[in-house]
């Protein structure tokens, strides 16, 4: 999978998963004539694009303050920290709907509707311009999708909705769990450091990934490892399990991006409840072992096996030249063409192209090339995009060279034997 795949495919995952958890946590009604004829009582008529501030105030419960950020929705009470974003919106558009309710009889009493003194539930939107919006919320109503609320006016109606699923829960569950939160597309390095060493994976500028000291990284490796630190979440919080933050952790995780910025995720002792995590926002919690089993990679996890970054995704032109044979490939996904081969011949040539291994146990590799016996070359449109040069042979294996970085590595002979056998 190329990079663009893969943004694509964080995007559109990011995206079904807030709109699904959305839907989930705020459930749709059908439309109902019955109830638009008897809402008649104003609540309020709220932008949730102008919403600011949220307060959701609870007898018994610490109060649930948060505020949106630039970067987004961030917690002051009851902790200080990022806020859990589907659940914040949640409870936002569940809020913002409430635009008329439904007149009560007089007969109905305050008190067992959950709007006595003090209510079952006080919330609070802070608009554009300062300005602040009061409504009290009472209990669900025991048939229906609805609860009760008084109105500005003083009246007691019922309004759409079951608010104690949504926003008269404990204010604790509105805490981000995220280990991280960035912009996949956007990634410049990862670092994993542990007691085994430091694994140190940096993009290039087109779509290459380079395992530091090693050679070229396999994108989907790389991939896994970046959705995988994305889908990291603390199955329990501990505010206070290392009051000075984990200061001497088994393993860190650290992510820069294109604009400088960096987030560092540490990982310290297994308790009984899982390993202790300190989440990018500074947040500690832990998360079961086996879901961390990510921070066991080692280079052979991440290093690409195929000797030529050649993916038909990525490429449209294909020329392998070596010791006087050569061949042109064109096409891309949809099949690939070379002239004096039939199509089948040609197909199986790219495969070959693609799918040539990296000796990566081979030794005592010199700093450069001392010479260039063939080039395998690729173009996107009229960018070449790939160069990766051929040396000589060393025993049984072919040096090379990738023109966009890395070191020199080795090619099984045997791999560029069948190679020629296959060209024209």
């Amino acid at each position: 999978m190329d990079e663009r795949q893969v943004r694509l495919l964080v995007v559109l995952s990011a995206a079904t998963i807030v709109v699904g958890l959305i839907f989930l946590l705020v459930p749709r009604r059908t439309p109902d004539p019955a109830w638009d004829q008897q809402a008649t009582e104003p609540v309020w008529d709220v932008d949730p694009s102008q919403v600011e501030g949220l307060l959701i105030r609870q007898p018994g419960r610490e109060d649930l303050i948060a505020v949106r950020q630039p970067t987004g929705w961030r917690l002051t009470s009851p902790v200080e920290q990022s806020a859990d974003q589907v659940r914040i919106e949640a409870a936002i558009e569940a809020l913002v709907r409430l635009d008329l309710g439904v007149p009560l009889n007089d007969g109905e009493s305050a008190d067992a509707l959950g709007l006595g003194d003090p209510p079952r539930g006080h919330v609070e939107l802070t608009v554009s311009g300062g300005r602040t919006l009061s409504l009290d919320l009472g209990h669900a109503a025991p048939i229906g999708w609805q609860s009760y609320a008084r109105a500005p006016s003083g009246a007691l109606v019922a309004v759409r909705g079951q608010l104690d699923r949504d926003v008269l829960i404990d204010p604790y569950a509105f805490r981000d769990s995220r280990v991280f939160d960035f912009d996949a597309s956007k990634l410049a390095f990862v670092r994993l450091e542990s007691p085994d060493g430091v694994l140190s994976v940096t993009r290039d500028q087109g779509d290459l990934f380079w395992l530091e000291g090693f050679g070229r990284a396999d994108p989907q490796d790389v991939e896994s490892l970046v959705l995988g630190a994305l889908d990291l979440r603390l199955d329990t919080f501990m505010d206070n399990a290392a009051p000075d933050g984990i200061q001497d952790p088994d393993h860190r995780l650290v992510v820069g991006l294109r604009d400088g910025t960096e987030q560092e995720a540490r990982f310290g002792a297994e308790l009984p409840m899982g390993r202790l995590v300190q989440t990018a926002h500074g947040n500690q919690g832990t998360i079961l072992p086996e879901r961390l089993a990510f921070l066991s990679m080692g280079p052979t996890d991440l290093l690409d096996p195929r000797a030529f970054p050649v993916r038909s995704s990525r490429v449209e032109r294909i020329v392998f030249a070596l010791g006087g044979q050569s061949a042109e490939l064109t096409g891309g996904e949809e099949g690939w063409r070379a002239n004096g081969l039939a199509e089948d011949q040609a197909v199986a040539l790219y495969q070959a192209i693609r799918l040539t291994p990296v000796d990566h146990a081979a030794t005592d590799l010199p700093e450069a090339l001392p010479q260039v016996e063939g080039r395998v070359r690729a173009w996107l449109g009229s960018d070449q995009v790939r160069l990766v040069e051929l040396g000589p042979v060393r025993g049984e294996v072919r040096l090379a060279k990738d023109a966009s970085g890395g070191p020199v590595y080795a090619i099984p002979e045997a791999s560029i034997q069948e190679l020629v056998r296959l060209l024209p």
